[in-house]
């Protein structure tokens, strides 16, 4: 009887009537815990998390409940198991506290994770940079006696590089006595995301020494570290590299050295190396129009290619957004105040639906006052304030 009600259970958690199947939870019997966690991970699989909660409450009660009337009953208990699959449903569905409370729950009723039940969550902690929580379960793992493996350090690496705290990372790299490649890949992208490119280069040192190859995410992070430590040079050299250790660079990569070009304001390059990743079947995608604009604004003066690429943007099919047009603005008013052109690719925006910045529209104001044209700063003023819904004017934030 028992094992018909647990196959019935075990449909009606698969099809997510997670009801119906917690109404039959005291009808089972005699059922080992590893049917429990069959269905606990049935009702998680069809996003039931609050159910396979009130699930493992219901065995953690029972148990109780038993081991009162005997105590060697103890057939229902949830292990670790059961309360680590809750814990990591939870935090995958982004409710961290939630989280963090079933696993505390877990410890009050005294029983172990594994290392592999830590690492499982520090990997969800690292991927949305909570470093506290990481660097608080590594020290539970470490006080419950477990000894950390390569890649539950390799977990702390990435939650402070993905917080942008590049010595943090080092430390915990340094920490592990034979690294491996995902451990550089963290490494590496702490110094991508901090634009440290001797750290960088340091890294991919200790790869070589260890005879471990580089990847594209290994490149595309050393690549960032240089662009963003404005050294083209470099940026080029390992996209170079790439392509003769028989790599395909991928759009990260490509990135990169666009970021590069887009720093010293050189459009004739970035322009170059957009028609590059087209010929190698790598359409630039909204980002890398945006950097390659940028270079437009940031460089000498040539608002009509920037217009152009705006262009060349729509005929791909990709719609240009605030920064795009923005920067063919800026384009038009730093180098040669041409405030028409800035007027026309405004109007173009508008007819987009796509809003403009206010500090755009202060840009503008500027041109208007270098040519001393006080009408036409006015007019724009009017039109900011119309746009904002703005009774008086916060010179604070509309005037140049």
């Amino acid at each position: 009887m028992s094992r018909k009600v647990f196959i019935q259970c075990s449909e009606l958690a698969k099809q997510g009537k997670a009801a119906k199947c917690l109404e039959l939870f005291h009808q089972l019997k005699s059922v080992g815990v590893q049917d429990h966690v069959n269905i606990i991970s049935s009702l998680i699989s069809r996003k039931q998390i609050a159910s396979a909660e009130k699930w493992v409450n219901l065995m953690r009660d029972a148990s109780t409940a038993a081991s009162s009337q005997s105590p060697s009953n103890n057939a229902t208990k949830p292990d670790s198991i059961c309360f680590a699959l809750v814990a990591r449903a939870y935090a995958e569905s982004r409710d961290i506290p939630r989280a963090v409370k079933i696993w505390k729950a877990m410890q009050g009723q005294k029983l172990q994770p594994d290392v592999n039940q830590y690492n499982a969550l520090l990997k969800i902690f690292a991927s949305k940079g909570e470093v506290r929580l990481s660097e608080e379960f590594l020290k539970s793992l470490q006080d419950n006696n477990l000894t950390p493996t390569t890649e539950t350090y390799n977990f702390l690496i990435r939650a402070h590089a993905n917080n942008s705290d590049l010595t943090s990372a080092l430390k915990y790299l340094d920490t592990i006595l034979k690294p491996n490649i995902v451990s550089f890949q963290a490494g590496l992208h702490a110094c991508g995301k901090t634009g440290n490119f001797a750290a960088a280069e340091s890294i991919i040192t200790r790869m070589k020494l260890q005879q471990i190859n580089l990847d594209l995410p290994c490149y595309s992070s050393i690549i960032s570290s240089a662009a963003k430590s404005n050294n083209i040079e470099k940026a080029m050299f390992y996209l170079q590299q790439i392509k003769d250790s028989k790599l395909e660079p991928d759009r990260l990569c490509y990135g990169g050295v666009l970021q590069s070009y887009a720093q010293q304001g050189d459009s004739a390059a970035a322009l170059k190396l957009l028609n590059q990743m087209q010929i190698n079947r790598i359409p630039p995608d909204l980002i890398n129009y945006n950097v390659a604009l940028d270079s437009f604004a940031r460089g000498k003066s040539d608002p009509e290619g920037a217009t152009k690429l705006l262009d060349r943007m729509k005929i791909a099919s990709i719609q240009p957004n605030t920064i795009s047009y923005s920067a063919v603005i800026s384009s038009h008013l730093k180098h040669n105040n041409n405030i028409t052109g800035a007027l026309q690719t405004i109007k173009k925006a508008e007819d987009a639906n796509i809003h403009i910045d206010i500090i755009i529209y202060n840009m503008l104001i500027s041109a208007y006052a270098r040519n001393n044209d006080a009408p036409g700063a006015r007019r724009v003023l009017t039109r900011v304030l119309k746009l904002s819904k703005m009774e008086q004017p916060d010179r604070k934030k509309v005037c140049p």
